[in-house]
């Protein structure tokens, strides 16, 4: 197993992608073939614009590794969309990301089914089964994404 360099990225999702994001999740890191993607951080920062998004109370935003499927058990996180990117400030938000089922670290998948796929990111209904939910109708601002990252050669 070898891992490649570290590398950052910054992808500043519009008002656009973030109203259409249940229905168009938006690729954040590519894969690569033979290799599966560690993330080592997520950094968040909501740009308020002139009217807030309308989540409703149980959504969330996910970053995903694989298919946006509901067989997809592998989830890095979900942040609650309530109070994040209804905001009339900008805000921000930090995590430290952990592979395994639905984010719980201590629970097994397929490797094979990820090799060589990327991580995406979508707006869910956290109450639902994974990608349930409803895209957005409200809101003007944007969303930049922070990730570092590396891609580990496992094949």
């Amino acid at each position: 197993m070898s891992f490649f360099p570290s590398q950052e990225l910054k992808t500043v999702l519009s008002s656009a992608q973030l109203l259409t994001l249940n229905s168009a999740p938006v690729i954040l890191v590519p894969g690569r073939s033979g290799c599966l993607i560690e993330i080592q951080s997520l950094y968040f920062r909501y740009i308020y614009g002139s009217t807030p998004f309308n989540p409703g109370s149980s959504d969330a935003i996910a970053v995903y590794f694989g298919p946006a499927v509901s067989s997809n058990p592998v989830s890095v996180l979900s942040l609650r969309a309530k109070g994040f990117v209804d905001q009339t400030v900008d805000t921000s938000m930090w995590n430290s990301p952990s592979w395994g089922g639905n984010g719980n670290r201590n629970v097994p998948f397929a490797l094979s089914s990820y090799i060589g796929t990327g991580i995406s990111i979508n707006q869910w209904d956290a109450i639902g089964s994974f990608p349930t939910g409803t895209d957005w109708t409200l809101g003007n601002g944007s969303l930049a994404v922070f990730v570092k990252y590396s891609y580990v050669e496992v094949s």
